[in-house]
């Protein structure tokens, strides 16, 4: 695997420009938050709107019928996700034929869905993060230091932004930093909800490198119907809530350095970069199992909202994940 092709770049051009379509749709009506070092963020909030009240706290306010509509949209999506299911509307169908009482289990949603307030603030406090987040008597959620947004460098931006500042930033040095934070986070507290670029944020830049990783908004949250509630115990000790994490990671990593070098190669830097810093062999074996059983299934709309990976990109990607994810996963058969 070397540069893309010709076909290839024109394929991942256009599907490039139609999920920033879509990204820029989802952000409508968003004004994106101004950085101290002189750009506009690309990263936008879904389900809620960054402002920054009268007395100056910040905050992502729930309110508003378009929110309110992309909370309960995006929920629905996740419940069908081809994550979980390889043909979710057709399995549904015949599973609801069979068994009577499926529309009953079907009602207890998606694994995992954007939380409302309440429940992403407690998310956040169960991941270590309540310096940074809480709750407002409003019912905001409030960023408690906001310089984390306005100083802090989002790791999307570093791909997305063209801003001289950004592009002088080491981005294997980011994303092998971005992996062991990753790997504190799910050894500490568990699984996180989901993890893109835009949710790794760099509180401090010198020259070429960032450090002091934090974690953005986790408004993504596990469904409790379907794990263990007590101190959310499955979130630490089940292998999959992680590698599907990791996975949703190095899956969106990938494509925006495909995006943005049109290089395979680079492309399997930035991979290799995130496995070793992250270096849990077991986690990233299930990673590896995952991408055997197909899963995800990238075609679903979802998938292609979240990942922006076109369909003729999709099979080498996946390929060249599992090819840096089978080291790892040979070396955790050995030990068993």
């Amino acid at each position: 695997m070397h540069e893309l092709s010709p076909r290839d770049m024109a394929d991942l051009s256009l599907e490039h420009r139609g999920f920033l379509s879509v990204v820029d749709k989802l952000a409508k009506n968003k004004p994106q938050l101004q950085h101290e070092l002189g750009y506009q963020t690309s990263v936008a909030p879904y389900g809620y709107t960054l402002e920054t009240l009268p007395d100056g706290r910040m905050v992502f306010n729930p309110s508003g019928l378009k929110n309110r509509g992309d909370r309960f949209g995006d929920n629905v999506l996740r419940t069908l996700d081809d994550g979980t299911l390889k043909y979710p509307l057709k399995t549904f169908k015949k599973a609801l034929r069979a068994h009577p009482y499926f529309s009953q289990r079907f009602v207890s949603g998606p694994k995992r869905y954007r939380g409302e307030p309440q429940q992403v603030v407690a998310n956040a406090e169960r991941l270590g993060l309540g310096e940074f987040y809480g709750l407002t008597p409003e019912g905001f959620i409030e960023v408690k230091q906001p310089e984390i947004l306005t100083k802090g460098i989002n790791l999307q931006d570093i791909y997305r932004v063209d801003a001289p500042v950004l592009q002088k930033i080491d981005r294997v040095q980011a994303l092998y930093l971005a992996g062991e934070y990753i790997r504190y986070i799910h050894e500490n507290f568990g699984a996180i909800g989901q993890l893109h670029t835009n949710d790794i944020i760099f509180r401090e830049k010198d020259g070429a490198q960032v450090s002091e990783p934090v974690l953005r908004l986790p408004d993504i949250v596990y469904n409790p119907k379907k794990y263990a509630e007590e101190e959310r115990q499955d979130l630490k000790r089940l292998k999959e809530p992680r590698a599907v994490e990791m996975l949703d990671f190095l899956l969106v990593t990938a494509a925006d350095e495909l995006r943005k070098t049109h290089s395979w190669e680079m492309a399997k830097y930035i991979v290799d970069a995130v496995l070793e810093g992250y270096r849990d062999t077991e986690v990233i074996a299930a990673v590896w199992s995952l991408l055997k059983r197909d899963r995800p299934t990238l075609s679903s709309f979802h998938n292609k909202v979240r990942f922006g990976i076109q369909k003729s990109i999709a099979p080498k990607l996946v390929e060249l994940i599992m090819e840096e994810c089978s080291p790892y996963r040979d070396d955790y058969v050995k030990h068993l």
